[in-house]
């Protein structure tokens, strides 16, 4: 399988923890669950690589110039991380100088970085809300609603 940006692939979700579709959202390397809406981001773990050889549209082989054979069929790669970023699958096991993988929808130049696809979330900080405000879940998503802020004031503050 061939995903060129933009579109959708299926993966888990790492904040709802479920098999979602992500969606990309700038035709780059930032995806969007379509269940819980959390940014991911793509990018890439060992093991990696620099591509020896152009890959054209259609192509079904990765040349590098040694290392090919630690990549695995079965193995899910993000090629060209950059604003071409494309996700393929590693069809069978490499040889030294080459890894099959499904076909390419798109044409890369040569000298460009892949690896196993790593996915992260985004925004991984403490999700609060603005005080005087509550969460509300509606049709999976959520929404903010006006509430009333106690007198002593938020989180303790007085």
């Amino acid at each position: 399988m061939a995903v060129a940006t933009p579109t959708r692939i299926f993966l888990t979700c790492l904040r709802c923890k479920t098999g979602r579709y992500m969606v990309q959202i700038d035709g780059g390397t930032l995806i969007r669950c379509n269940g819980c809406e959390w940014p991911h981001s793509i990018g890439t773990q060992a093991p990696t690589g620099t591509a020896s050889a152009p890959l054209a549209a259609g192509g079904t082989a990765i040349t590098v110039a040694s290392g090919g054979a630690s990549f695995t069929g079965g193995m899910v790669l993000a090629y060209d991380t950059g604003l071409a970023t494309e996700i393929l699958t590693v069809t069978a096991t490499g040889s030294a100088t080459s890894i099959p993988v499904s076909a390419a929808a798109k044409s890369h130049l040569t000298g460009v970085t892949f690896g196993q696809l790593a996915v992260t979330l985004t925004l991984a900080g403490i999700h609060r809300v603005a005080a005087g405000h509550r969460q509300l879940r509606r049709s999976g998503r959520w929404q903010l609603r006006a509430g009333r802020v106690p007198a002593e004031g938020v989180s303790g503050v007085r």
